[in-house]
């Protein structure tokens, strides 16, 4: 195990600079994951504890730069749920049912190429 990469233990709070309780703090570290679209299930023991020292990490760093962790976490969390598909799509269908309207909502990626026009075009 890389001492380095992995100094602390998963779920280990003595890494961090005046951390909340280990609840808070676990919740935390799954909505920090939750950003990035992971879970805590189904993972190995070394990539969460991984995952918890770049938690830790990144604490500490926002407490050192005066920020605060909670706020940076609900905001990137509002920001998330702002651009997310599924809940654009929750509110599509829900507007229209509000409306009255029956709705069947279909999304397709396109993929663009390097001159930034639509590959789907191009045939």
């Amino acid at each position: 195990m890389d001492r380095h990469l992995i100094p602390w233990a998963l779920y280990d709070l003595s890494g961090a600079r005046a951390p909340d309780s280990l609840e808070t703090m676990q919740d935390y570290f799954r909505r920090f994951r939750g950003l990035r679209g992971k879970s805590l299930d189904g993972i190995s023991y070394e990539s969460l504890q991984r995952s918890w020292c770049a938690f830790i990490r990144r604490w500490n760093r926002m407490l050192e730069d005066g920020r605060n962790f909670q706020q940076w976490l609900a905001n990137r969390e509002d920001i998330h749920a702002d651009h997310s598909i599924g809940v654009l799509r929750e509110k599509i269908c829900e507007n229209a049912w509000n409306l009255g309207n029956d709705t069947s909502l279909s999304i397709h990626s396109a993929s663009m190429n390097s001159s930034g026009s639509d590959d789907t075009s191009a045939a």
